[in-house]
């Protein structure tokens, strides 16, 4: 055992001694040593703080003094930090930039935009904004401006350490228009139908914004001249304004009631608009301006001349065209934005059917006048026809490239309401239709029988019926082109006379007339149901007796009916007979000079009596007979009547034409009178001749029979004022004044009868029982 462990000893002794041996016997030793570690599926990462702007609408709508403008901006966070930020602006360009103020949702206060910085905050706690901007001034010459800036949003780290972020969006703000208006027509070459230059030159405006505009205060100017805009009302939104020198020019053109009318002060615009070449500018309160136009060739010698004009510029307008934006309100600030535009052309104005010409006394309350005693104008024209339809046919063409079919045409009747002859201002206009297609035609109703009364059926395009009228009357056509309502031209037909109403002819209308001058009216010698149509004349062409027939058709219904009472009607009231009077003393010319010597006024009282025998002589042949009362009313007439010696000669013959037209038993009263007076007067003796004249009228009382002793009674009043009244004259009475009273109390009798109204049953007045007395 000891053994086995001493061997052991000694082969391990002998090992080391051979290994040591053999690394002595080494001189250099090496060694290599070799690791290799791995780790997959590792990621190493730090935090991210980034965000971004998405692309978002810009600033609208456009900012004026009464609109503010706004745009909506959001956030979105590209990074897995919560960030802290704010917003500011930087880089503002324009001067509309100085006049906005700024305002975020978040801080809530408006800034001024230059130096804008939000409040801050983080991501988690506000990603999206909405920005409001404010004009601080409403000076035109903001207007059509822009302001350009960045928004900067500036994000940083929560702490304040570590990442940071920041994003820039760009912005712009435009102010839009608030007080823009257009110069829209120039009309500077004024011809002939359009009055005169520079008072009837004019200038169209056009409102082309959603709200109006007040140019009181502003400046028109040419190139040598500038005007304030007086005080008017404001430009209707999308509406016009024409400015013009004098108040004139509105009479040459058909202009809407929303047109607002302005006539400076000078009596021209600017210095009065040149032909060839000149220009025009809109200024505003602020000196501003608004909007300028030229035509010809601009010199910068001009005053008022601006580096702005066109050269060369519009096209020069033909005399009585227009220069015009086509269409209206079109801008883009070039000569080529206008247009030279004629007017349309009418031509062939014809309505029918008309009536044979007649005259009369202009103006209603004048049908029964004489021409000798007419206050107003005395007319002649061919009639309208009431109880028909009219038709009105016209032409109108345009040189514009719009063409014929584009104009509208309205139609009008006017009425000579002022008796001028012409039509003028003081006459009445009645739209019968607006705004109709150029057909050439159109046809407008005339009268109707309702339950046995006429009723009139002309109406305007309202629908109100127009006025009964007596006097002249026109009708007129205006076209106008679809450029504009100033693109227009007018023309009036030739004179027509609206007549009496239905029920009264022609005839009777020339009876009415007086016919001072017969040969003006074209009718014939007599008419159904009445007398004849045949006056007499005197060599001075005054008439010494006519009928008036009654003006209504109650008037005439009722002389109708008076003849079927024959001789025995009772004699009309003192009132009639009164009426009566007046329109003998109205229908009579009294010219007789009460100065004048007797032997004078016997010559003068001698063919005054050879006229109405004259008279009588060609009544001898007509047909028809007078009622009882209405030939006693012409004798009250005569019994009412006060005439001077030679006023009561005239209105005999005037009685004893009334009556020669009527009854042969009436004629034959008469003629006896007339002799008598003859031989009264032949025998120079002025008295006798007052008395025979009063036995004349009691036999022609006692022809008609006349049975009421108050007439009788009246009879020889009358003749004893006249014997009085002759008296006073040889005894050297002033005749002037007798004959001074004598025409102011007939002048206080007479009274116009009225015409019939439309619509209207003619009522029964004493007028129109004189006229039944002599209009038979």
């Amino acid at each position: 055992m000891i053994r086995n462990s001493i061997v052991k000893i000694i082969c391990l002794l002998l090992i080391v001694s051979l290994n040591w041996t053999g690394l002595l016997a080494i001189g250099r030793t090496f060694a290599y040593f070799f690791d290799n570690e791995g780790c997959n599926a590792n990621t190493f990462q730090s935090a991210i703080l980034d965000f971004s702007i998405p692309s978002v609408p810009d600033f609208s709508p456009k900012a004026t003094p009464d609109q503010n403008s706004g745009r909506a901006i959001g956030l979105e966070n590209d990074g897995n930090l919560d960030f802290e930020y704010l917003v500011k602006v930087e880089n503002a360009t324009g001067t509309l930039c100085d006049y906005l103020l700024l305002k975020d949702d978040l801080t809530g206060v408006f800034q001024p935009l230059s130096n804008f910085v939000s409040a801050t905050t983080t991501f988690s706690n506000k990603s999206n904004w909405q920005f409001e901007a404010k004009l601080t001034s409403s000076d035109p010459g903001l207007q059509n401006k822009a302001c350009v800036f960045d928004f900067l949003f500036d994000g940083w780290q929560v702490g304040g350490a570590g990442f940071s972020d920041q994003e820039a969006i760009s912005n712009t703000i435009l102010s839009g228009i608030w007080q823009k208006v257009l110069i829209n027509k120039v009309y500077y070459d004024v011809d002939s139908a359009h009055g005169a230059e520079p008072a009837n030159e004019w200038i169209e405006l056009y409102n082309p914004l959603g709200n109006p505009v007040d140019i009181s205060g502003w400046a028109i100017e040419d190139n040598n001249g500038t005007d304030v805009i007086p005080a008017s009302s404001p430009i209707p939104a999308n509406g016009f304004a024409v400015i013009t020198a004098s108040s004139t020019t509105w009479d040459y053109w058909e202009i809407p009631d929303d047109v607002v009318k302005i006539v400076l002060a000078d009596g021209k615009i600017g210095n009065g608009l040149n032909n060839d070449a000149d220009m025009l500018a809109l200024k505003d309160d602020y000196g501003n301006i608004v909007d300028q136009m030229n035509w010809g060739t601009p010199t910068s010698t001009w005053p008022n001349y601006n580096s702005n004009l066109w050269d060369p510029g519009c096209p020069d307008a033909d005399e009585g065209h227009m220069l015009a934006r086509v269409p209206t309100g079109y801008d883009t600030d070039t000569a080529s934005d206008w247009q030279d535009l004629g007017l349309p052309n009418i031509s062939g104005i014809n309505v029918t059917p008309l009536q044979s010409q007649h005259c009369g006394c202009c103006g209603n309350g004048n049908e029964n006048r004489y021409q000798c005693n007419c206050p107003t104008g005395w007319y002649c024209a061919p009639g309208v026809y009431y109880s028909r339809q009219l038709s009105i046919n016209w032409t109108a063409t345009t040189s514009n490239t719009s063409g014929n079919d584009n104009l509208s045409v309205d139609i009008t009747y006017i009425t000579d309401s002022d008796c001028s002859g012409d039509i003028s201002g003081g006459d009445n206009f009645y739209t019968i239709a607006s705004g109709i297609a150029n057909s050439g035609s159109y046809v407008w109703a005339g009268w109707t029988n309702v339950n046995g009364w006429h009723h009139h059926l002309w109406k305007d395009e309202n629908g109100d019926v127009v006025p009964y009228f007596y006097g002249l009357t026109w009708i007129q056509i205006t076209a106008t082109g679809p450029e504009n309502f100033m693109v227009n031209n007018s023309k009036a037909s030739t004179s027509m006379f609206e007549p009496l109403p239905p029920g009264i002819s022609l005839e009777d209308i020339c009876l009415t007339l007086g016919n001072c001058h017969i040969n003006s009216c074209s009718c014939n010698s007599g008419f159904a149901g009445g007398g004849g149509g045949n006056e007499a004349i005197d060599n001075g062409g005054a008439v010494a007796a006519s009928a008036a027939p009654s003006l209504p058709e109650t008037a005439t219904s009722e002389a109708t009916s008076s003849e079927d009472t024959g001789a025995g009607a009772t004699a009309p009231d003192a009132a009639t007979m009164e009426e009566a009077t007046s329109t003998i003393a109205d229908a009579v010319s009294t010219d007789t000079d009460a100065d004048t010597s007797a032997s004078t006024t016997s010559t003068s009282t001698s063919d005054q009596t050879e006229t109405a025998d004259t008279t009588d002589e060609e009544s001898g042949g007509l047909t028809g007979e007078v009622p009882a009362d209405a030939s006693d009313e012409a004798t009250a007439e005569s019994t009412t009547t006060e005439p001077t010696t030679a006023e009561s000669t005239t209105t005999e013959e005037a009685i004893t034409s009334q009556d020669a037209t009527a009854t042969e038993a009436t004629s034959s009263a008469e003629e006896e009178a007339t002799s008598a007076e003859e031989e009264a007067i032949i025998a120079g003796e002025e008295e006798e001749a007052v008395a025979t004249t009063t036995d004349a009228t009691a036999a022609s009382a006692e022809a008609v029979g006349s049975e009421t002793e108050t007439e009788i009674t009246e009879t020889e009043d009358a003749a004893a004022e006249q014997e009085q009244s002759s008296g006073e004259e040889e005894a050297g009475t002033d005749a002037d004044s007798d004959s001074a009273e004598e025409q102011a109390k007939a002048e206080e009798q007479t009274e116009p009868t009225e015409p019939s109204i439309q619509g209207e049953e003619p009522s029964e007045s004493p007028n129109s029982s004189s006229s039944e007395a002599v209009g038979n």
